[in-house]
């Protein structure tokens, strides 16, 4: 609906055209199926359980696959960070032995 013919609608004593009624009508009927949708959607457990696990899966993928890289940036580091804390583990068991 353009501004002039929401103005129109809004303008006291001013009866509403047979387009303005249908246009209407139009605007009644897709909201109504909007809401349908909507209520359908909400009524059904199982696809909303199902879209849910399937967002949640996708964002544990997303999140696997950048560790992934960060872990193939950073190998050099993660060895590095690894090697230490075997040889932290060798020494501490060296210790607790004496």
């Amino acid at each position: 609906m353009t501004s002039r013919e929401a103005d129109r609608l809004s303008l006291p004593g001013s009866p509403p055209t047979d387009e303005d009624l249908q246009h209407q009508i139009e605007l009644t009927r897709d909201e109504l199926g909007d809401t349908v949708a909507a209520l359908a959607y909400k009524a059904n457990v199982k696809a909303r359980a199902q879209d849910k696990a399937r967002q949640t899966a996708e964002s544990a993928k997303a999140t696997v696959h950048s560790a992934g890289r960060t872990l193939r940036r950073h190998r050099t580091s993660v060895t590095a960070v690894g090697a230490a804390g075997l040889v932290s583990v060798v020494i501490v068991l060296i210790l607790r032995r004496r």
